[in-house]
């Protein structure tokens, strides 16, 4: 595979070795960190939730005093126009 490469590239191509423990540096690296990536992961997840739980508890806001404001409305007879038997709207 590397002769294939070598031959289809248009420039020309520099072979570097890369010395062993270097190689074997990086996964111990990589174990050491992978704790502190969790970690971060779990917070993102939960900061995720608690946003939605958050939109979720402003959208019941929003809606309950959009819903007692309609019932205000109905109780003190207050609207944009005044109220006929023939409309059919109940509260």
């Amino acid at each position: 595979m590397l002769k294939e490469i070598v031959t289809a590239a248009k420039a020309p191509v520099k072979v570097q070795i890369v010395p062993q423990d270097v190689i074997l540096k990086f996964p111990d690296k990589i174990e050491k960190m992978e704790k502190d990536v969790c970690a971060v992961l779990q917070l993102e997840a939960e900061e995720k939730e608690m946003q939605q739980s958050e939109a979720q508890i402003d959208t019941a806001k929003r809606l309950s005093g959009k819903g007692k404001e309609t019932s205000d409305q109905c109780l003190r007879g207050a609207g944009s126009r005044p109220r006929r038997e023939e409309d059919g709207e109940d509260c």
